[in-house]
């Protein structure tokens, strides 16, 4: 009699806790979020265009340049180029951009009448005070509202924008989406060293730098008169020491008289050689062009 009992009662044990598991299973749960489930990727806003800017008056153009923030904030555009009465494709001060009232990312500048006559061509850079060239927009520009009337992008490697109406009195729109090179420390001016290591120099050849050595003219990219010799060291690589500005960046050519240099004789590859940002460079060159 006792084993009967304590075999119900085992039973109707096991079966409470059976039903339990039955109750719990059925109970709603809170779902488990994927992730990256219902989160959607930031994207950036394009303000809305200025309107109403006025006609800058007889013999002016004015360009409204679309800029994104991501471009380069801590930097300020200008436009450059074979513009009249401005200089040729000199970084002045009349050439520098302003921000359009009320806007972050519209950009404004007026300059003399852009016309077909004078094949005025031009682009924007950014100036960060230390990077030159680097900062330019991506091809292609975009040409809003009637800008295309006006202007044309140049289907040379230059991209270049050129004037193909007279623009005398016009208000244009630019979109400039995207930029080459985001907005990055460089170095500082100062006394910097270079070492390169090198494959076999022939004899007689003298390895030299050319670089942004001044902001421009006489020493900015100079291959007449702006190279600076390297010198061979007891481990085989060439060095250089010399004083840079910031934002230091430089190529590396061969010269069979010690005088003439040229583009087409030098590092085969394309890219810039930057400086440290602790003013040295060691840099390898893989193969020379023009041997």
């Amino acid at each position: 009699m006792k084993t009967t009992k304590l075999f119900w009662t085992l039973a109707a044990s096991v079966a409470a806790f059976a039903m339990s598991l039955v109750f719990a299973s059925c109970e709603p749960k809170e779902p488990t979020p994927t992730p990256g489930e219902g989160e959607e990727e930031e994207e950036e806003v394009k303000e809305d265009q200025p309107l109403g800017i006025a006609a800058p008056g007889a013999g002016k153009t004015t360009l409204v340049v679309y800029i994104p923030n991501s471009a380069c904030a801590e930097a300020t555009p200008y436009i450059l180029g074979s513009l009249p009465g401005d200089g040729n494709w000199a970084n002045v001060e009349e050439l520098k951009m302003t921000r359009c009232e009320g806007k972050q990312e519209w950009w404004q500048v007026t300059v003399d009448a852009l016309n077909a006559e004078n094949a005025t061509n031009f682009k924007f850079r950014m100036d960060d005070g230390a990077n030159g060239w680097k900062f330019e927009p991506k091809e292609p520009y975009i040409l809003l509202d009637d800008a295309a009337s006006y202007l044309e992008i140049k289907a040379d490697e230059t991209k270049n924008l050129l004037a193909i109406a007279d623009c005398d009195n016009k208000v244009l729109y630019i979109d400039c989406p995207d930029w080459s090179t985001p907005c990055k420390e460089t170095n500082k001016a100062g006394k910097a060293t270079i070492v390169a290591t090198l494959p076999e120099v022939p004899a007689g050849y003298t390895v030299g730098v050319v670089g942004n050595f001044a902001a421009e003219g006489v020493g900015y990219w100079d291959i007449v008169s702006g190279v600076q010799a390297m010198t061979l060291a007891a481990d085989g690589t060439y060095t250089l020491e010399a004083e840079v500005p910031a934002g230091f960046e430089f190529k590396i050519l061969l010269s069979q008289d010690g005088t003439t240099w040229s583009w087409d004789l030098g590092q085969a590859a394309d890219a810039n050689f930057a400086m440290g940002l602790d003013l040295k460079a060691n840099v390898t060159v893989e193969a020379w062009k023009g041997l």
